[in-house]
């Protein structure tokens, strides 16, 4: 979805280069690369950015889903061992468990999200510096 805007504007410059029927100057479509570049690196940094923060507040404030003990005990009582039931301090014991255990796993999934979110900012801001000092450096030659 996000491919077709500039689809959609690649298509647009080809087919005004072609209906002009002139010569497209080197400098032109470097620059028109060099502003794409720009503009997918800058996206994929303010993705990058908006998901590292998400992922940070999931660390501080996970949101586990658990069910609460009722159901959680007509779960224990239902299945196994009907004849023998657990008793009600072993089901709040596993309870107990079972709450940690997701909440763990929220803070644990956080995190690994946390290091690809900066994957996001790590690879494309480099890109960008690079392609920006390009497009300056061309500016400053074409005046």
């Amino acid at each position: 979805m996000f491919f077709i805007p500039i689809a959609l504007f690649i298509l647009g410059i080809g087919m005004l280069f072609y209906y002009t029927k002139e010569k497209v100057s080197e400098r032109i479509v470097r620059q028109v690369y060099l502003y794409l570049v720009l503009f997918v690196t800058l996206m994929m940094s303010i993705g990058g950015a908006v998901s590292l923060f998400m992922n940070a507040a999931d660390m501080i404030a996970p949101t586990p889903y658990h069910m609460n003990y009722d159901e959680y005990r007509s779960d224990q009582l239902d299945g196994k061992n009907k004849k023998n039931p657990p008793s009600e301090e072993a089901i709040k014991a596993k309870y107990n468990a079972f709450i940690e255990d997701n909440e763990k796993r929220a803070v644990d999934d956080a995190k690994n999200s946390l290091l690809k979110s900066c994957a996001w900012l790590i690879i494309p801001v480099p890109i960008f510096l690079v392609s920006l000092r390009l497009l300056r450096r061309d500016k400053k030659q074409t005046t």
